[in-house]
């Protein structure tokens, strides 16, 4: 985030410098912020978000935008720099301008100015929900009710989304504390802005409306989340598939506190090999093949793209294995190499291939080993 500070128009006088992900930057006059702190309105003299922000999923994006605006006081400024170059963005500065309701200032080097006082429209995202209800006290709360829970009830809350009562006695000793601190801001910066990817690929192969949606490993199932609370995603159903009940106490609740209605989302423990399949519109394996067999992974997509109904989307996305990773992830060795996981696909048809955080096609001869969503259509 080096690039948020130093640089004319935004200089020493911002307040906060403000990115996704908090990191070590050079001196500056006021503090260097996260998308997941929860500052006070009002409270900064001025904002930068570094163009390292992620200009993708609209709703998402608005929410660190709406963050900054909020926080800085009304004779302040809030600098933003979007991609640059050849970068594609689905957040532009005529998407902002109409969400704002005013017209903003493009200065040097791209930045975009949004004076203090503007009152936009709240987004609908589970990054707002986040930072207006405190949200990592919710999440803690949300995975001490699957720690502390015994109760024969409680699998069909999770499968199904029920109604049940808070548990009166958490088994707070039982909490891996730590486990959340970490994992909250990867959920919340490392997947959530996925969705406006998603979102963009199903409006541009698909088009369709009220869509049902299956995404296999999903954790607490934010992705479908996202794609629920979005208004131009399409999607109308999701079906979360995990074996983590802690995941899917999170999912759950958080799907009520968003307002989905029951029934919207639903959160399945059986595990990928044992879904239960119907028909859907869209199935997403994203960041989670790798942790299955391979001859068990092939056979999920195989009963994933018999479920698609004519029209329907097999979307994958994992990490390629590269020397990047070698030392640096555990899931090194079990990682996919390009061609490997091109070959579980292309018995379905051709591969359209399309950037992790822009929304542009990239043709197969340039894909090499970079995270690319895979693509494939049923006729």
């Amino acid at each position: 985030m080096v690039d948020a500070v130093g640089i004319d128009p935004p200089t020493a006088s911002v307040g906060h410098a403000f990115d996704t992900i908090p990191s070590v930057g050079p001196a500056v006059d006021g503090e260097i912020g996260s998308v997941l702190d929860r500052p006070r309105p009002g409270s900064w003299t001025g904002a930068a978000i570094t163009r390292s922000f992620r200009m993708v999923g609209q709703e998402w994006a608005k929410s660190v935008l709406y963050a900054a605006i909020s926080a800085t006081d009304t004779a302040g400024s809030i600098w933003v720099r979007p991609p640059t170059g050849s970068s594609a963005a689905l957040l532009t500065t005529e998407v902002i301008e109409g969400w704002l309701g005013t017209a903003v200032d493009t200065g040097p080097a791209g930045w975009i100015r949004i004076d203090g006082g503007v009152d936009p429209q709240r987004p609908a995202s589970l990054l707002w929900w986040y930072l207006e209800q405190d949200g990592h006290l919710a999440l803690q709360e949300a995975r001490l009710r699957a720690l502390a829970s015994v109760s024969a009830d409680y699998l069909p809350w999770l499968v199904h989304g029920t109604p049940r009562p808070p548990i009166s006695a958490p088994n707070w000793a039982a909490a891996d504390m730590a486990t959340i601190a970490q994992s909250h801001r990867y959920w919340f910066t490392g997947i959530g802005y996925k969705a406006g990817m998603l979102s963009h690929i199903i409006g541009q192969r698909h088009g369709g409306t009220s869509l049902s949606m299956v995404d296999i490993g999903s954790g607490p199932g934010w992705v479908p989340l996202e794609m629920l609370l979005a208004p131009d995603s399409g999607v109308a159903s999701a079906v979360a598939v995990d074996r983590s009940l802690n995941y899917g106490a999170l999912g759950v609740t958080v799907a009520a506190q968003v307002g989905i209605e029951p029934g919207r989302f639903t959160f399945s423990d059986v595990g990928a090999m044992a879904h239960d399949w119907s028909e859907a519109d869209v199935v997403t394996v994203l960041a989670s093949l790798l942790y299955l067999p391979r001859d068990d992974a092939r056979e999920v997509l195989r009963r994933a793209w018999e479920a698609l109904r004519p029209g329907g989307l097999l979307i994958v996305h994992e990490n390629i294995q590269q020397d990047a990773f070698r030392g640096r992830s555990k899931d090194y060795d079990i990682m996919f190499t390009a061609d490997e996981l091109d070959s579980f696909l292309r018995p379905f048809g051709p591969i359209e291939r399309w950037a992790s955080n822009t929304p542009i096609v990239v043709p197969a001869e340039d894909a090499g080993i970079k995270s690319l969503f895979r693509v494939v259509q049923k006729p």
